[in-house]
Order: structure tokens, then sequence, then C-alpha cells
């Protein structure tokens, strides 16, 4: 059983800076920003929108990972561990 809300997670059309469950944008899982370190002002840019994006993508990468199979050994070891590793760290 997932200990995260299950996704599909997308970026809230009407507050890119929320990442919610697709069913339900009342539910904010996370809220990206970025501190401008000169001003200490919250920002909002392409950086934040590509985090946003990719842990709203989060869900998604990590199911593609669980249905891999190596059994034949076609994926090679370094990335067999790579992609151990990113399932590990997804499901502490």
């Amino acid at each position: 059983m997932n200990k995260h809300t299950p996704g599909p997670w997308v970026v809230d059309p009407d507050s890119p800076t929320d990442i919610s469950p697709a069913d339900d944008l009342c539910l904010v899982i996370a809220c990206i920003s970025h501190v401008d370190e000169a001003g200490g002002r919250w920002l909002f840019g392409e950086q934040s929108k590509a985090n946003a994006n990719l842990i709203a993508a989060s869900p998604d990468l990590l199911a593609a990972l669980l249905n891999l199979e190596n059994d034949d050994g076609k994926i090679p070891e370094h990335a067999w561990a790579l992609i151990q590793s990113a399932i590990a760290k997804a499901t502490a």
C-alpha cells in the first residue's frame, strides 16, 4: 500500500505553485516557490514551474519504475541499480 497520496497528481491550473491530486484540487500536496536570496522575496519562475511539473509526475514515474522487470538481464546493471535506488528513495 502506498504511503503517499495516490496519483495522478497535477499542477493546479488556477494556482501553478500548487501540486494536487488530479481528482481533488482542494488538497495541496506541495507548494513550490523560490526565495530570492538578494531580496528575500518569494518568486515563481521557470525553475519553479519545472520543479512543479517534476513533482506532479512523481507518482507516474514511480509506477513506471515499479513495472519494469529485468528477469532477462537486458537492463544494464548500472541502470538497474539506479532504478532500484530511485524506487527505494521514493518508497522510504
